[in-house]
């Protein structure tokens, strides 16, 4: 196994959904700029919203 030295060298983006009510986005918002130094995507609603999970996830291979 090998130690973990640094997150990979690809962009990370941080989806939040805005109706989280176990992880509210001030939390995840303060989290993802301390751990990662990147803003968080907040989409409406929670996380049990396949849709907009999947359109968000397929956004950057829809772009090239």
């Amino acid at each position: 196994m090998r130690d973990f030295t640094a997150w990979p060298a690809h962009g990370a983006r941080v989806l939040v959904g805005a109706d989280d009510r176990f992880f509210p986005v001030g939390l995840q918002r303060r989290v993802a700029r301390d751990r990662l130094g990147v803003e968080v995507d907040v989409l409406p609603g929670g996380h049990l919203q396949p849709r907009a999970v999947a359109d968000y996830l397929l956004e950057p291979t829809r772009r090239s």
